[in-house]
C-alpha cells in the first residue's frame, strides 16, 4: 500500500530523494520505496524533484566556491 503522496514527499525532501532514507523513514526495503515509484509516476517525480534541487544547489555552491559568477561575468 502506497503512502500518501504528501507524506512521500516531506520525506523525501528531508532525505535528499535518497531511496535509502526514504526507506528507512517509512521503516520498508529500499526495493519498496523503488516499487512505490514505479506503481505511481507521482512518487517518482517527487524524488526526481528532490534529487535535481540537491544537484542544483550543489552545483551553485562549487560554482561559487570557486570565484565564478553565476551570471556567468
Amino acid at each position: 500500500m502506497l503512502p500518501e503522496l504528501k507524506k512521500f514527499r516531506e520525506a523525501a525532501e528531508a532525505c535528499h530523494g535518497n531511496y535509502s532514507r526514504i526507506a528507512d523513514a517509512f521503516g520498508v526495503t529500499r526495493q519498496t520505496v523503488y516499487n512505490w515509484c514505479k506503481e505511481d509516476p507521482d512518487f517518482k517525480e517527487v524524488v526526481n524533484d528532490c534529487k535535481m534541487r540537491l544537484s542544483s544547489s550543489k552545483g551553485m555552491q562549487l560554482l561559487t566556491s570557486n570565484g565564478t559568477k553565476l551570471d556567468g561575468e
